[in-house]
């Protein structure tokens, strides 16, 4: 199979005329949830940040060898197992991935052919060890018009028929 790399834009914000998908605050009105509100108190206390530092690091190390056995394990993935899995969303034809503690560069996606079918390949690295690689397949007919990357999330603008 060969694959093609896919150019991902980098943008401070994504404008209404640039896609429908609009950023919104997680801790305006009722549609905060609990999680949000307490990640937002909590990272606002600067005695607790190096004990979260500390967290994040045993985690990343600690999810490090089960992450790598998922990745040789589990073969193509469609993709809305894989935005439910890492607790992305989809807004109209734009399929959104969260994907905080990387940057830009530690982000690789193509696309390849194989039978018929088309895949993208996403790989991510946070640095240190963590990261993942994923194969999904794409359903019939669907195309990648253009991919975005925005204040920690991937943006993937899809559409019946154009394609990048």
């Amino acid at each position: 199979m060969e694959w093609t790399s896919i150019p991902i834009e980098e943008t401070s914000e994504v404008t209404s005329a640039e896609s429908e998908v609009q950023k919104a605050d997680p801790l305006i009105g009722l549609t905060a949830a609990p999680n949000e509100l307490h990640s937002a108190f909590l990272s606002k206390m600067e005695h607790l940040r190096d004990a979260m530092q500390q967290h994040s690091q045993l985690f990343q190390s600690a999810s490090k060898p089960a992450e790598e056995h998922f990745s040789s394990v589990a073969g193509v993935v469609n993709m809305d197992s894989l935005i439910e899995t890492l607790g992305g969303r989809e807004e109209n034809d734009t399929r959104i991935i969260p994907l905080h503690g990387c940057d830009l560069a530690g982000i690789d996606l193509q696309l390849g052919q194989m039978a018929g079918k088309t895949y993208l390949h996403l790989a991510a690295d946070a640095g240190q060890g963590a990261g993942f690689n994923r194969l999904i397949g794409l359903e019939p007919g669907q195309m990648l018009k253009r991919a975005q990357f925005c204040s920690g999330e991937l943006l993937l603008h899809f559409n019946e028929s154009d394609s990048i």
